[in-house]
């Protein structure tokens, strides 16, 4: 039975900051997850998206779902570099050379140091591997291993080497106290400046068209301009964390996509600057670094930042339109609002009232109590911001000073829009109409309907209130102190008695119900589904918690069902509707949306509060493979996860002919394994296949990356 093997490319929308508004995700990977010894020392991205570490016992490479490790000589992997054709070339203790895969797709490696004399082979550390056109350059700290032709040339220091750096076509390394050299037809060559460098040691090395950046251990960033193949002039670099970089012990930096520069740290973890060599971000153990040695920094495909930690992995989703803070801010308790009050962000919690500022999340008069809603107030040029609570309602002036207004039990609070200095409170039993000029609210301004969780202003003299669990009612403001109220249940056409919310938009109101959008039909004095907001979004067995208006005609929703919670995104003029906030597929921020301006929304809920910045670079439609990660009947292996290289050698990307399994009929039950290259929340991938001439079509989407087939008869089949 010949069962033929193919490897599709699946394209999926990887669904999902400005510095000092929160910190990014952060995905730390430990040495017991990915099995290996806790030091990392470099990493890689191939073009299929595999990622490969370097690390002390060996080769490590990430699939989004699975670690494996590959022993290269029994020795720590220091250095990784690919040619043009996606050939791997690595660098580790007496051992240099590049990865392949055997007929069965098996990743090894192949040595290169059979190729140097035996009195050369115990050289230790390859610290640098650099690919070229037709060439690679193995760097120790006592040798210049050039592999060309199948040859290797040898070049030697006049004292002893600290690192080199590819420039183009070019190679500089330092020669300790003598200077910066450059490599030329296989010598090296002092170029004169170069001695200025004679006692420093340079971690990183940034290009730019007509000159450089040497990131040093001593003098912190220079910058290096070429006059000739034999001249430099030396300038330096001053930014505006010179005494911090030099106290941190810089080991690594580089260039990021958008022209930052990150700079790992031995003490201090990461910084990463602008192009004006300007902090814009940091990262240590305060916030979300497991530890702060860091040894190497990769960007990629996807543009998040990956860390060698001294202790494990990181990777931080640097470029994200998301950044949040939590309880390790200091952020206590589930978020139920947010506003912004005094050109400062105010956050309510089920632990109290807290302000976030400059990066700080700060408790505010030592207040802990649950804070349901906030809501601003200008009253006489000047601002309010009043908390209702569990204890009452509280109103608090620019100077942070707080008094009681009231002792009833609120869940909302809302201010008129149409009728000056009028307030209205859902409370435990009702609506209370509230005027800020009384100290008091009066009884005969309450009505009494049950737990009130929200209340819309329709015009100015209709409201329409959501209770927990007794439906919805309609007031009608006739004149002061006389209401007209009408109740609707499930005999009115509501699809349930519970949870049904009232929101605005563009001056219509919609209610969320636990089946789906409604909103009231005058003509037929009952509730009916309604179509005008998203529908193709959503069903009839979707709960829409929210349906709040931002700005140019966007809508925010928040739909739940057995499976799935999401956040759509609408537009009232376009009709498109978008879902940008996938990323946040792991965490629990519904409870509140405030949206800042037209392009920074807030999220608030059990998992913190969220900020998404929609005008951020755009990243999470960038496309990416899905591999065949290995193909086994019983215990033997048909296929290892990688295909080989082509009579030109290059990478393939598809199964060669020669590649095709024959099996006895006896061996009819095959196993496949399979991984989306994504790793933004990689625990959320979602999977499709199709084993044409078994299966009807493809199947259901599952976070299964397996799949087994048993009994399968004679035949050719063809796995997608």
């Amino acid at each position: 039975m010949k069962f033929l093997i193919k490897v599709y490319i699946l394209l999926f929308l990887a669904p999902v900051c400005a510095f000092a508004q929160g910190r990014s995700f952060i995905k730390t990977f430990t040495p017991k997850e990915y099995d290996a010894h806790a030091q990392n020392w470099c990493m890689i991205q191939d073009n299929s998206g595999f990622i490969y570490f370097g690390n002390t016992i060996g080769l490590l490479i990430f699939d989004g779902k699975k670690w494996q490790s590959l022993k290269l000589n029994n020795s720590a992997v220091r250095s990784l570099s690919k040619n043009k054709n996606d050939v791997i070339y690595y660098g580790a203790q007496d051992e240099f050379g590049y990865l392949i895969a055997d007929e069965q797709g098996n990743i090894t490696g192949k040595s290169l140091v059979h190729l140097l004399p035996d009195s050369l082979k115990n050289f230790g550390d390859v610290w640098k591997t650099y690919c070229y056109e037709n060439k690679v350059i193995f760097q120790t700290f006592d040798f210049i291993f050039i592999y060309e032709n199948e040859k290797i040339n040898v070049v030697e220091p006049e004292n002893f080497f600290h690192f080199g750096y590819q420039r183009n076509n070019d190679f500089y390394i330092i020669d300790r106290e003598i200077g910066l050299k450059r490599l030329n037809e296989n010598k090296l060559n002092r170029l004169v400046g170069g001695d200025f460098f004679a006692n420093l040691r340079v971690y990183g090395w940034i290009n730019y068209s007509n000159y450089a950046i040497a990131v040093t251990r001593e003098k912190g960033l220079i910058k290096i301009m070429f006059k000739n193949n034999d001249e430099i002039e030396v300038l330096p670099i001053q930014t505006d964390i010179d005494s911090k970089l030099l106290e941190a012990e810089i080991y690594y930096a580089t260039s990021l996509s958008n022209g930052n520069i990150a700079i790992g740290t031995l003490s201090s973890g990461l910084y990463i600057l602008n192009n004006q060599f300007r902090l814009v971000q940091y990262f240590d153990k305060n916030n979300g670094l497991k530890n702060d040695i860091i040894k190497f920094c990769y960007e990629d495909m996807q543009h998040a930042l990956w860390l060698a930690l001294d202790i494990g992995i990181a990777r931080i989703e640097i470029n994200s339109k998301f950044q949040f803070v939590n309880e390790g801010e200091g952020l206590e308790g589930i978020v139920n609002s947010i506003v912004k009050f005094n050109e400062t962000k105010y956050i309510g919690t089920t632990k109290g009232l807290f302000k976030f500022s400059q990066n700080i999340i700060q408790r505010v008069n030592n207040f802990n109590n649950d804070v349901r809603y906030l809501l601003v107030h200008r009253d006489q040029n000047k601002e309010f911001l009043y908390l209702l609570t569990e204890i009452g309602t509280f109103k608090m002036d620019e100077n942070q000073k707080i008094e009681k207004i009231n002792d009833e039990n609120g869940f909302f609070i809302g201010k008129s829009m149409l009728k000056n200095n009028i307030f209205y409170i859902g409370s435990d039993e009702g609506i209370s109409i509230f005027y800020p000029d009384l100290a008091l609210l009066e009884k005969n301004e309450k009505l009494v309907i049950g737990q009130t969780r929200k209340i819309v202003e329709e015009n100015d003299s209709t409201l329409w209130a959501g209770t927990t669990h007794n439906g919805v009612y309609k007031i009608t403001i006739q004149h002061h102190n006389n209401y007209q109220v009408e109740y609707f249940d499930t005999s009115k056409g509501l699809p349930s008695n519970t949870n049904n919310l009232p929101f605005k938009v563009n001056k219509s109101i919609y209610f969320g119900t636990l089946k789906g959008i409604y909103h009231y039909c005058q003509k037929l004095k009952r509730f009916v589904p309604s179509t005008d907001i998203a529908n193709a979004a959503y069903d009839k067995n979707d709960q829409i918690y929210q349906i709040i208006e931002g700005f140019n005609n966007k809508v925010w929703l928040f739909k739940s069902n057995d499976k799935l919670h999401e956040f759509i995104w609408y537009d009232t003029k376009t009709k498109n509707v978008r879902y940008p906030l996938r990323r946040m597929g792991e965490y629990d921020a519904y409870q509140c949306i405030f949206p800042e301006n037209e392009n920074v929304t807030w999220f608030g809920g059990p998992d913190g509060l969220f900020r998404y910045d929609a005008s951020m670079a755009s990243y999470d439609t960038l496309s990416y493979y899905t591999k065949i990660r290995a193909v086994y009947c019983n215990n033997d292996t048909l296929y290892g996860g990688y295909w080989g290289f082509d009579e030109k050698v290059k990478k393939t990307y598809t199964q060669p002919p020669i590649a095709v399994p024959e099996m006895v009929y006896q061996k009819n039950n095959i196993n496949f394994e399979f991984a989306a290259l994504s790793f933004d929340n990689e625990n959320e991938n979602s999977y499709s296949y199709y084993l044409e001439g078994f299966d009807q079509g493809w199947s259901d989407w599952t976070s299964e990356s397996k799949k087994s087939y048993t009994n399968l008869n004679e035949g050719s089949y063809t796995f997608h």
